[in-house]
């Protein structure tokens, strides 16, 4: 799996589940990740909503070969078929993605 795509869709899925846990716990007195007022501590959105942060550090591979094309992938995914005359090297990432997180007000 390609970085970019990895990056999105753990995004996508954060989002998503923060959601749904809102969504079913709509008659509960807990509330996840709830509207709030005040001074906000950290970095903020218009109309002072303070922004999480979601912290990635992941494996990756650049891949250089004869029957593959090059890139940037997430390591530890797998890949198929069969790969010749390559050479390949493995970094860390480490970054934060600011992230405003569904509010249930």
């Amino acid at each position: 799996m390609k970085l970019d795509e990895f990056v999105k869709e753990a995004l996508i899925q954060i989002a998503g589940g923060v959601h749904s846990a809102q969504e079913s716990l709509s008659d509960s007195t807990a509330k996840i990740n709830p509207y709030t007022y005040g001074t906000a501590k950290g970095l903020t959105v218009e109309g002072g909503k303070e922004l999480q942060y979601v912290n990635f550090d992941v494996a990756v591979t650049v891949v250089e070969g004869t029957e593959v094309g090059g890139g940037l992938t997430v390591l530890g995914l797998g890949a198929k078929g069969s790969i010749t005359d390559t050479s390949s090297s493995v970094s860390r990432i480490k970054f934060q993605v600011p992230f405003s997180l569904p509010n249930k007000e």
